[in-house]
């Protein structure tokens, strides 16, 4: 507003302000929404369009010194229709140039959607309403090098500078033209007055037992605050970017399920319509090669050609047959292997001798447990079982209240499901081991290094919590690829080489700590 004021004041005669305040505003500082000080609540706080009491569309229409510009000639019906369900009431309408209505094999909007990927699909908090996850930067990935090979460019558009991070780092496998990445990826702020031919739009919004962030929590309800209208503008900023086809990311239970006025909603009510919107199960992308084959349409099939290029999964193991898979997997394990385990029980006697013999072989073993601030975990025998464990592995680190049950192996080979590698007894579960042709420890080491709160491991006795023992730093419940401790060291063993860069990750992050 102060730049508006002083800009206006070089006027003789007349003022004209170009701007939509359905698309996001100027950056406030945090620091300078939370002072309780008059002069900032009234010029810094609102925009020109709230001092003009513009609010809504029907308020841009009805003021008489406002001109609303209601054609756009960018994007599809498709779009369109969800840009006014969105933001504009009905106001937007198309130009002559406007793209037409398409065939259902090639719709304007696909939700791509992530139930069933687990744990890939688990959205990991940075904050109580931000946060980030592995299935959008591998799925855009995919959708940039799909496009790039029909010659159309591609912007990746999420709501958190994490998992823009994440997603960037993904994309510096393979460069572009001169060196650059495949794909511009940024914030909506970053985009706003931009263009492009495909716009990926990564919500981070998980399913089932994810909290919602605030893509769906976005609406502008008559009660609603700054915030949910802040999230509806970024999700506006989002869709009208495109001009062929826009990809959204996120959990389709979380979409169908999307509360009433919220902007998932509307996606979902225009999904219902069948009008130029189509749904994508991610899960039936990424499929075993001996599954029976799905229906994809088209441009699924080509999708699913291009992740099968970097990840394919190679077997579905239940309890039974699971160990089996993982000791051949330990056998053949050449650099490392990262474990991440809850609970530690009378099943890692079992394991201890490959995992022995692994490391004898120069094999790198990290192993994520929960602290003995749990109560299976403080235990006497299983403390017993945890000291028989630390004698083996490099790396044991205790976190509080976690939930993983992951095995990486030489960062090619993902493991993950429901099973709990080192205490499974007689539960029913099911993992998915996932060969991996690009590595994913860069994109994970980075989203960590900025994204974890470190958290000492809780003392059992006080619930106080200590950076007096070196490797018992933990980390909240809500993170899954965890800052890596030093190295706890078996007995009179000299640990494999650090040849990775997950381990040359882990000591710069250690440097910070």
């Amino acid at each position: 507003m102060p730049e508006v004021l002083l800009a206006t004041g070089k006027a003789g005669r007349t003022a004209v302000l170009f701007g939509d305040f359905m698309q996001l505003g100027a950056v406030i500082p945090p620091e300078l929404k939370g002072q309780d000080r008059a002069d900032i609540k009234r010029w810094l706080l609102p925009d020109v369009f709230q001092h003009c009491g513009i609010a809504e569309p029907s308020d841009a229409q009805a003021h008489p010194a406002c001109a609303t510009l209601t054609q756009q000639h960018r994007f599809g019906p498709a779009v369109m229709q969800l840009a006014n369900d969105l933001a504009y009431g009905g106001v937007l309408g198309g130009g002559s140039q406007t793209q037409p209505a398409r065939s259902t094999d090639d719709p304007e909007i696909v939700l791509i959607d992530t139930d069933g990927l687990h744990e890939l699909a688990r959205a990991h908090l940075t904050g109580s309403r931000s946060g980030w996850w592995p299935a959008g930067s591998l799925i855009a990935r995919a959708l940039v090098e799909l496009h790039r090979e029909l010659g159309e460019e591609t912007g990746i558009v999420t709501p958190y500078r994490v998992q823009s991070d994440a997603t960037l780092e993904a994309l510096r496998d393979v460069e572009g033209p001169g060196g650059r990445a495949l794909a511009e990826v940024g914030t909506a702020h970053k985009f706003q007055g931009r263009e492009f031919d495909i716009v990926v739009f990564d919500t981070v919004e998980g399913g089932v037992g994810s909290r919602e962030l605030w893509m769906a929590c976005a609406h502008l309800q008559p009660t609603a605050s700054s915030w949910p209208r802040d999230g509806v503008r970024l999700f506006n900023v989002a869709v009208t970017r495109v001009k062929t086809r826009l990809y959204v990311i996120a959990s389709g239970e979380r979409v169908k399920n999307a509360k009433p006025g919220t902007a998932l909603a509307q996606l979902a009510a225009l999904i219902d319509t069948r009008r130029g919107v189509r749904v994508l199960q991610a899960k039936t992308l990424i499929t075993p090669s001996t599954a029976p084959p799905t229906f994809r349409g088209e441009f699924g099939t080509a999708l699913a050609e291009v992740l099968s290029r970097h990840v394919e999964v190679t077997e579905i193991d239940d309890e039974r047959d699971f160990y089996r898979t993982f000791t051949e997997e330990i056998r053949h394990a050449r650099h490392s292997l990262w474990l991440w385990a809850p609970w530690v029980a009378k099943r890692v006697s079992s394991l201890l001798p490959e995992l022995r013999a692994a490391a004898d072989r120069g094999v790198r073993i990290s192993v994520f447990i929960r602290d003995d601030t749990d109560q299976l975990q403080k235990k006497p025998a299983n403390q017993k079982l945890i000291t028989d464990l630390r004698t083996v592995a490099h790396v044991v680190v205790p976190m509080n209240v976690m939930h993983q049950k992951i095995a990486v192996i030489d960062e090619r080979t993902v493991m993950l499901g429901s099973l709990n590698v080192l205490s499974q007894y007689w539960t029913r579960e099911v993992m998915l081991t996932i060969g991996v042709r690009t590595s994913p420890g860069r994109c994970w080491n980075t989203s960590m290094r900025r994204s974890s709160r470190l958290r000492p491991a809780a003392d059992a006795a006080t619930g106080a919590r200590s950076r007096s023992a070196a490797g018992r730093t933990a980390l909240g419940s809500g993170a899954a690829m965890p800052p890596f401790a030093r190295p706890r060291r078996g007995a009179g063993r000299t640990p494999g080489p650090r040849t990775s860069a997950w381990d040359a990750g882990a000591e710069r992050l250690l440097m910070t700590v």
